[in-house]
């Protein structure tokens, strides 16, 4: 029989890898990333190793100050940050708009596959998309011509 202490533990310990994640990836210290949310570094050092529960007004400083889904946080699906598929499809239009502008300028125009293909492949590396989400931002984009 699973003690709920247990699986509380266990959970505390999952977003606490997560917070380590998002830490590393932004390369900083524990001590820098709980003054940007706003906490001890002692307190954020016990959320980063599970010792005690994330307080839901830090998760949403930590969203604030880092654009992290806070849903990732507490799950660990769909993404460390929040993808807003409008914005992304604009961006990925402009991106194209300044390929095509380029490719205009240059004679070899048979390039422009692989380069909206590299600034695809960039720009879901950024964002963490799946090709399932690329397809569906994409098929979004097409929707509001």
């Amino acid at each position: 029989m699973i003690r709920t202490n247990d699986v509380e533990s266990s959970l505390r310990l999952e977003i606490g890898k997560r917070l380590a994640n998002v830490r590393d990836y932004f390369n900083l210290h524990q001590s820098e990333i709980a003054e940007k949310i706003g906490v001890s570094a002692r307190s954020y050092q016990n959320y980063e190793q599970g010792k005690r529960e994330l307080p839901s007004s830090l998760l949403f400083n930590l969203h604030e100050a880092f654009g992290v889904s806070t849903h990732w946080v507490l799950t660990g699906s769909n993404g460390p940050f929040y993808v807003d598929p409008a914005k992304i499809a604009r961006k990925a239009m402009e991106d194209i708009a300044e390929v095509s502008e380029a490719a205009a300028l240059s004679p070899d125009l048979k390039k422009i596959p692989d380069i909206l293909e590299i600034l695809i492949e960039q720009e879901m590396a950024l964002r963490g998309l799946s090709p399932d989400e690329l397809e569906r931002l994409l098929k979004l984009a097409s929707d509001k011509k």
